[in-house]
């Protein structure tokens, strides 16, 4: 079984890399991805949003990353998963996070994912700098919390 979770600089890494990173295992019967994209519109503000910033405290980033991935992994009976959150400045339709999970089965990866997202959003030291039409900006953070 393998698992992946880290922060990297934008642009460094793509989902290809991510799922062809892990050994090949005849067992896989499915495989499936997210792509977390920058958008326009705030949860946080009824602002535009034109770009993000995002740091993160890559020590202790990548190992919350790895628990959660590790977790889920373990819970889902998965035979990889990687979870890696981009940052840097970060344009509208740029990536964010990619997740990837390969299982045996489709229904606990589907399952896998949506947990995946959930936990490394409400999970990882990683804050995020909306920028706005207007010029203004506003930090936003996560909760750190496995």
């Amino acid at each position: 079984m393998n698992y992946l979770g880290k922060v990297v600089p934008s642009g460094s890494i793509n989902i290809e890399e991510i799922i062809n990173s892990f050994d090949k295992d005849d067992d896989i019967g499915a495989i499936t991805t997210f792509t977390g994209i920058v958008r326009q519109i705030s949860d946080k503000s009824d602002k535009t949003v034109v770009a993000l910033e995002v740091e993160a405290w890559e020590e202790r980033a990548n190992d919350t990353m790895q628990e959660i991935a590790k977790k889920i992994l373990n819970n889902h009976n998965l035979i990889n998963i990687g979870i890696v959150h981009l940052t840097g400045y970060l344009n509208i339709g740029d990536p964010i996070v990619y997740i990837v999970i390969k299982s045996i089965h489709r229904k606990e990866a589907f399952v896998a994912l949506e947990e995946a997202i959930l936990a490394y959003k409400q999970g990882s030291p990683v804050w995020k700098k909306e920028i706005y039409a207007d010029g203004s900006s506003n930090w936003i953070t996560t909760a750190s919390k496995v």
